[in-house]
């Protein structure tokens, strides 16, 4: 997949976003790739989104294509995949052992994604192209967590 030199608006991506999240929420994964992949041909970049399509692709056994999308999204963010695996694991352990301990280490992956978020708006202030796409990043960012813990723990 070649790196585009513009990616496209957030307002073009999000719709296929949202029939993507839908279709991952009631365990359609096959049918979420296709809207994945056309969202990744328009920002190619984009962590989040690479991530879903390596999950989607995973989960009906395309591995070599999961593989290739989840690479891309580490390529693409180093820092967006650890969270979400920290976010993860939080959310599994507290699942299975309701101890406390992991609410605070999933607390804390949200306050850090938070002062992620905090300082890309303070870094793109001064570029209004990029300081408007942030509200489809934290958007994005909003989706994933929901997605990874299926629950509100705050």
């Amino acid at each position: 997949m070649s790196e585009s030199p513009n990616p496209a608006p957030p307002q073009q991506v999000a719709p296929l976003l949202a029939l993507a999240t839908t279709l991952l929420r009631t365990g359609r994964s096959g049918e979420a790739i296709a809207p994945l992949r056309d969202a990744a041909l328009l920002q190619p970049s984009n962590a989040i989104i690479q991530h879903d399509l390596g999950l989607a692709c995973l989960e009906v056994g395309r591995i070599p294509d999961a593989v290739a999308a989840l690479r891309r999204a580490v390529a693409s963010n180093p820092r967006y995949a650890d969270a979400m695996t920290s976010i993860e694991s939080s959310d599994r352990g507290f699942a299975l052992t309701g101890e406390e301990s992991y609410l605070e280490s999933y607390h804390a992956t949200i306050l850090s994604a938070e002062q992620d978020e905090a300082a890309i708006r303070n870094l793109t202030k001064d570029n209004p192209k990029q300081h408007l796409q942030l509200p489809a990043l934290e958007e994005f960012i909003a989706q994933k967590i929901r997605l990874a813990t299926g629950a509100d723990f705050s």
